[in-house]
């Protein structure tokens, strides 16, 4: 196949905006890709700034990119509920009437008040499972509560090789829990503190199926638009033909020197404001607490991005519209 171009399946023109509001966080895990940069930044004082310039990002996308669907992911690197602009960034969001859908991947610490204050902002919650920090108890009654709540929530469970044998014991003992929430186990990613090359055989074949626990049939059917198969339709411009890939027929591919859509469809913003395409790649010194942010943004090169990496950096952005050069 000589693949010449990429087209994603999807109804609706979403943005996706993973947004890290701090690095402050009360675990300190031994595998965390961002151990040696907590506390540098904590987060950005001026919350006015933000909120300001997330509108002008919102109403820039859907005036020149026709985008009616906004998912908006706060996530850690850094715990984000201990950002104190969380509530009321999440209610002026949602009180916006902008369709916006708010995701939280969060360690699930914050009490059960707490989470009772916040549930009704929240569409979706990934709750990280750590072991070395975990209170396996209140974790489980933190998924039980949003459960009840009918708040779509997963166990995000990280599997250590260092700790194993405690992991394993931790996932029988979540499969003990009231409701029957998704539990998903997750392998570490490489970092100057990790290496997951450590994992063995046995370990290997566990996370061949990394869902280990799906929701009653009930909460299935709500959620099936959420477990969909990423799927992209390809075309071959030299032959002629056309047709359906999956996840695995992409992720060995190389698009370096492609063409990419990313920078219209899936960004990143880190704790000090920086934005880029979710893969890393992409605009030239644009920065969401800047007070020229609307303008820098406005002649940003986005419509002619061309990919600098010899691979993209996860599976969802393998599914973004791309095409080669001829």
């Amino acid at each position: 196949m000589n693949l010449r171009s990429i087209i994603p399946i999807q109804k609706e023109r979403e943005l996706y905006i993973e947004w890290y509001p701090t690095d402050f966080c009360n675990f300190h895990c031994s595998y965390c890709s961002f151990a040696g940069n907590f506390n540098r930044i904590r987060y950005q004082k001026r919350y006015d700034i933000i909120i300001e310039n997330f509108f002008k990002l919102f109403d820039f996308y859907r005036e020149k990119y026709q985008i009616n669907r906004i998912v908006l992911r706060l996530c850690g690197g850094g715990e984000p509920t201990l950002w104190p602009y969380f509530f009321r960034f999440c209610s002026e969001l949602k009180e916006s009437k902008n369709n916006i859908i708010i995701e939280l991947v969060s360690n699930g610490s914050r009490t059960i008040n707490w989470w009772n204050k916040h549930y009704s902002l929240l569409d979706q919650v990934y709750l990280s499972f750590h072991s070395e920090y975990t209170d396996i108890e209140h974790y489980k009654n933190v998924l039980d509560f949003l459960y009840e709540k009918k708040v779509k929530a997963e166990c995000l469970l990280m599997m250590d090789t260092k700790n194993w044998d405690s992991c394993l014991e931790n996932f029988y003992n979540l499969l003990d829990s009231k409701y029957p929430w998704m539990i998903h186990v997750k392998s570490l990613r490489s970092t100057d503190f990790y290496n997951p090359d450590d994992y063995n055989e046995e370990q290997i074949n566990f996370f061949k199926q990394p869902i280990k626990r799906l929701p009653d049939a009930d909460s299935l059917i709500d959620r099936l638009q959420d477990l969909h198969i990423f799927k992209s339709l390809y075309i071959d411009e030299i032959k002629g033909t056309h047709g359906l890939m999956e996840l695995h027929d992409l992720e060995n591919m190389s698009f370096k020197n492609w063409q990419c859509d990313i920078l219209k469809s899936r960004l990143k913003i880190n704790a000090v404001g920086n934005v880029t395409g979710n893969c890393y790649n992409g605009f030239s010194d644009l920065n969401l607490f800047d007070n020229n942010f609307a303008y820098k943004l406005k002649h940003q090169n986005i419509d002619n991005f061309t990919c600098p990496s010899f691979k993209c950096s996860n599976c969802h952005n393998h599914h973004v519209a791309k095409r080669q050069f001829l």
